[in-house]
């Protein structure tokens, strides 16, 4: 059966750039025979922008020597920056005149704003407006083609919720190819629910092969995953949230379970908290032991110890851990480059004060081994804004940290 691509290349504005660099195809092929890839979310982590990929197991960086771009069956988009504050640009390039629908809509399903347009051929560009923070979704429709990825607004906006036409410009100018400076690109990729991420620095065309696993907490919710040497790990901090507590609350014995800056006891409401949404939920240890999913586990203190070591020892080992850039860290971040596809957030904890703090600036995760000399501590790893180290530390067992869980 033949495919159809849907490729979306990342693009930029350049008025010195006339020409077009090679090509750089990336793939991605599942282990399992059985299992289909139903879409690709490529990050570039030096210009921090995002594209998406639907219906198809390859992904174009750059454009050919020798295509126009026109040519292909493509749909060509970009929005940038996302995540935003209150306003991002969209960024359409289209191979003919046609009419596009975009649309955005809330979690809740309900559309936010929408807009349809007559293109012209080449580039053409949207400001999106926002009021509300939160998470989003936005559709692109152009005849048989749609694609829908999901965007993040982190500031309350001053203006009603738009989108609005900037015009038309030229297709020439489009991001040069990473074969001359490689840039390390993140990819996620989709299968039937579960995701397998993959962090590289492509310079020339390549195939990978994808292991699935499912990650999949007690209320349904799937997890990315990455593999770092022989280990697999989580990608994101866990989010599992049955329950929900004050920072007033604590226990050495019993599940205690917080989201950082919710002083309530609604578990759904502190799961509608851009917090929860942005770092996932804090545990005390007694709690951590038994969140993690079926088939993963609380890692020991020996399994961040391999983790640590394969990563390059303590001076380099937390900053490949760190998400790379200042949205979530705060200046300097020393050292992130997030080349392992941890992507380590700085979700702060819970105190011993009774109150939260440290968020932007430090992220504690529990492990499973308990401290030897007193049955209150627990052993944990520690990430800071101004450090490259992945520190390792005992803590009250009473403490509220974020969870990273490891494959059995």
């Amino acid at each position: 059966m033949r495919k159809f691509f849907i490729v979306l290349l990342f693009i930029f504005y350049s008025a010195s750039f006339t020409g077009y660099a090679q090509s750089i195809v990336v793939s991605f092929n599942p282990s399992d025979n059985q299992a289909k890839i139903d879409s690709i979310i490529a990050f570039n982590q030096a210009t921090q922008k995002t594209v998406v990929v639907s219906n198809s197991n390859s992904i174009v960086l750059s454009p050919s020597t020798n295509a126009d771009i026109a040519t292909l069956n493509v749909a060509v988009f970009t929005v940038y920056p996302n995540p935003f504050l209150a306003k991002t640009r969209i960024n359409y390039y289209s191979k003919a005149e046609e009419m596009v629908s975009l649309t955005v809509v809330n979690n809740m399903g309900q559309v936010i704003t929408a807009l349809n347009e007559e293109m012209r051929l080449g580039m053409n560009s949207f400001e999106l407006s926002l009021k509300s923070a939160g998470f989003f979704w936005l559709t692109i429709k152009s005849g048989t083609i749609q694609n829908t990825f999901k965007i993040i607004n982190l500031k309350t906006g001053n203006e009603k919720n738009r989108i609005s036409y900037l015009g038309s410009g030229s297709s020439a100018n489009r991001e040069k190819s990473a074969i001359a400076d490689p840039v390390q690109y993140q990819f996620d990729v989709y299968s039937g629910g579960n995701i397998t991420r993959i962090v590289d620095k492509p310079v020339v065309s390549k195939t990978f092969t994808v292991d699935f696993h499912e990650c999949k907490d007690a209320a349904g919710r799937k997890y990315r995953i990455v593999k770092i040497g022989t280990q697999w790990w989580m990608a994101e901090n866990l989010a599992y949230l049955p329950a929900v507590s004050s920072p007033s609350t604590e226990s050495n014995i019993d599940p205690v379970y917080y989201v950082y800056g919710y002083n309530g006891t609604n578990a759904t409401d502190a799961k509608n908290t851009l917090n929860f949404k942005t770092y996932g939920a804090l545990y005390n240890w007694k709690a951590s032991l038994s969140a993690c999913p079926a088939g993963w586990h609380l890692p020991t203190d020996a399994e961040y110890s391999v983790l640590a070591e394969f990563l390059g020892g303590s001076t380099v080992n937390g900053g490949k851990l760190k998400e790379s850039g200042t949205l979530h860290w705060g200046a300097p971040n020393t050292g992130a480059t997030n080349e392992s596809g941890f992507s380590a957030l700085p979700g702060g904890y819970r105190n011993s004060n009774n109150s939260f703090f440290g968020i932007g600036g430090t992220g504690y995760w529990w492990n499973a081994t308990e401290f030897p000399y007193d049955l209150y501590f627990a052993k944990s790893v520690l990430l800071m804004y101004g450090s490259s180290t992945l520190h390792r530390e005992n803590n009250r067992s009473k403490l509220g940290f974020n969870v990273r869980c490891i494959k059995n």
